[in-house]
């Protein structure tokens, strides 16, 4: 152990130079792209994300609702509750207030103040592990990109990784050094002290984590409307509305026809219950969400996700 430590530390000193000259010498190039997270296609445009500590734990009657500083999220059994260190499955008897907690939510939101989504997926920030976040101002790969070492972009940390450290993004998808780009933000995860080398007044902190997590936001790619239904097509083959209104995102439409599928999810804003295309009525007042690819006829046509009934 002392020995590693050693290599270790002789390593971060060379580092203390710019990182850029470490890698032209070992002519490894440097990534300086901006991280992209790709998501999963089915749901790459569905959700946002909020990250903080749960503010206050409220029981209603399927589920809870767990208030964040900016946003509530209502949680039910159908949402999927993670431990971010370990991917241990969890349920909603593990969030209580002071949790800290990054939620996957709507598309829908309601129009309240402050504003109420359903939770779809929530990563739980592990407790019992001691964990920092970084933002990433140099990376340099090397043993076939099976090792890297990461320069914070304050300067204030350096941060080896090998190929047993695992890397997951913000989801728990697995990821590698290769998703780790200047400017990713990252939580680190350490169980053991020694994976911590501090030389005060000489060095940066030198981290080898047990794990990394790559976090990132969402990209809001759904448009939204809201207004009333003026028309309502309702047979065998499809379902359709018309909406008229207002647009709520800047790109959206303040008059639309959307054509609804069997998964589409409409929700009550009053209960919070789901409903069905049945229950929709031509003159209800709603908030849609819909793709950003529609027709260019009068008014335009297009895909909607998720509707939430407001009266």
């Amino acid at each position: 152990m002392i020995k590693k430590r050693i290599i270790l530390v002789l390593t971060c000193i060379t580092l203390a130079l710019p990182i850029t000259g470490v890698a032209a010498a070992a002519n490894i190039p440097v990534n300086q792209e901006k991280m992209v997270i790709s998501n999963n296609e089915s749901i790459k445009v569905d959700i946002s994300s909020a990250e903080g500590e749960i503010l206050d734990i409220i029981a209603v009657n399927n589920g809870i609702i767990a208030k964040m500083k900016n946003i509530n999220i209502s949680i039910d059994d159908k949402s999927e509750i993670i431990d971010e260190f370990n991917g241990k499955k969890l349920t909603k008897e593990d969030l209580k207030k002071g949790v800290k907690v990054r939620a996957f939510y709507g598309p829908a939101v309601t129009l309240s103040i402050p504003p109420m989504s359903y939770g779809r997926k929530i990563m739980v920030v592990s407790e019992n592990m001691d964990n920092l976040e970084q933002t990433v101002g140099d990376i340099a790969r090397f043993n076939n990109k099976k090792h890297a070492y990461i320069k914070s972009k304050d300067e204030a940390t350096f941060t080896f990784i090998t190929e047993k450290t695992e890397i997951v993004n913000d989801k728990g998808e697995k990821s590698s050094i290769e998703d780790i780009n200047v400017g990713s933000k990252l939580r680190l995860y350490f169980s053991e002290k020694d994976e911590m080398i501090n030389l005060i007044g000489y060095l940066p902190s030198i981290y080898m984590p047990e794990k990394v997590v790559i976090l990132g936001k969402q990209n809001e790619s759904l448009l939204a409307t809201e207004g009333n239904i003026s028309n309502l097509l309702n047979n065998k083959d499809r379902v359709s509305i018309l909406v008229k209104g207002k647009k709520v995102t800047e790109q959206g439409y303040s008059e639309i026809r959307l054509n609804l599928d069997k998964n589409i999810k409409i929700i009550s804003a009053k209960n919070r219950k789901e409903l069905l295309c049945k229950d929709l009525k031509e003159g209800q007042h709603i908030l849609v969400y819909y793709d950003r690819k529609v027709t260019r006829s009068l008014p335009p046509i297009g895909n909607c996700r998720e509707i939430v009934v407001l009266e």
